[in-house]
């Protein structure tokens, strides 16, 4: 896999950077990218078992700026293909739904009597849907096709966090800052494009400046990790602008805002809080600036995990991440 520039485990999907419709093999073909895409690589896998393939393309889907639909992933469960869905961070395999819910393989997960579901443009743990991947494979004869029976099914804990990606704006969370800025924003405001969705946190960007965002929760025994989705952008030298995660006043996490230590794009982090378990625990993200060289930290997707696993982000185009952003509020 580095051979082709991933990190070990890590798989690329292609899509148009701007065009809602499908990149198919062909274009991959076309756009020399066959050999570095995890479709193309699904195709080659089923003709060197001797199967044929017809269609076989990404598409971003409709809460992505992209075509593909709820109801084009309802046409292809209804005619049996299954449809890998890639989230920003994981890959998982969509095979029902029951309306807007779609019912999902986890691939870190092999036990088939374990059932998750998302709801379709959301986000699964807190990775957002982004694309597709579709390979149809060429009928040869005829078939019996069976579906699974499902009952007595128990579906993952919910999210305790409200509003984890911040879509619905400036609800569930407090905000606070000390020179009277928003924390939530719209895409097209900050500097930098969400990590999921189109809305994010922004926290700094200010000089003397302190920023905090909070909500209080349940911590679960069952899912004690908190998982979140950061941007760091700073001019500064180290040890004087500072992100901090607390909860319940507790500090947890430290880290210094700093142009040597500027994340380029978004990094998530795993923090474990099973010193934390109970009701009524305010966790809350905390940046302090001091008066000269601006620093900002970017929030996004967070959520509590059962798993302490690093997940890697899927490859996006450049031009979707834009630069450092050293841009005051």
């Amino acid at each position: 896999q580095s051979a082709y520039g991933n990190s070990d485990g890590s798989t690329s999907f292609y899509n148009w950077t701007s065009s809602p419709n499908k990149l198919t093999c062909a274009d991959m073909e076309s756009n020399d990218i066959d050999h570095l895409d995890g479709t193309y690589g699904r195709k080659l896998f089923y003709e060197a078992r001797g199967y044929s393939v017809s269609d076989c393309f990404n598409q971003k889907t409709d809460n992505n700026g992209g075509g593909f639909t709820l109801n084009n992933f309802k046409a292809e469960i209804d005619a049996g293909h299954p449809v890998l869905l890639n989230l920003a961070g994981h890959s998982i395999v969509g095979y029902g739904y029951n309306g807007s819910t779609i019912y999902i393989r986890d691939t870190w997960d092999n036990d088939p009597s374990h059932t998750y579901t998302m709801t379709w443009g959301g986000s699964y743990s807190g990775m957002a849907l982004q694309s597709v991947s579709v390979v149809h494979l060429v009928q040869t004869g005829s078939y019996r096709q069976y579906l699974p029976v499902l009952w007595n099914t128990t579906a993952p804990a919910p999210n305790p966090f409200q509003n984890p990606g911040f879509e619905q704006g400036q609800v569930s969370w407090t905000e606070y800052s000390s020179g009277g800025w928003d924390l939530i924003w719209p895409a097209g405001s900050p500097p930098v494009a969400a990590h999921g969705g189109s809305w994010l946190a922004w926290l700094g960007g200010a000089d003397n400046e302190t920023a905090q965002l909070s909500q209080t929760i349940t911590i679960s025994g069952t899912a004690p990790y908190l998982r979140f989705w950061y941007y760091s952008a700073s001019e500064d030298v180290c040890g004087f602008d500072y992100f901090r995660i607390k909860v319940n006043g507790t500090e947890i996490y430290e880290f210094s805002l700093c142009e040597s230590s500027n994340s380029n794009g978004w990094v998530q982090v795993v923090l474990n809080l099973a010193g934390f378990v109970g009701t009524n625990k305010t966790v809350m993200f905390e940046v302090t600036t001091d008066g000269s060289l601006n620093s900002n930290l970017f929030l996004d997707d967070v959520s509590m995990s059962s798993s302490s696993t690093l997940m890697e982000e899927e490859p996006v185009p450049a031009e979707y991440y834009p630069g450092s952003a050293l841009l005051s509020k």
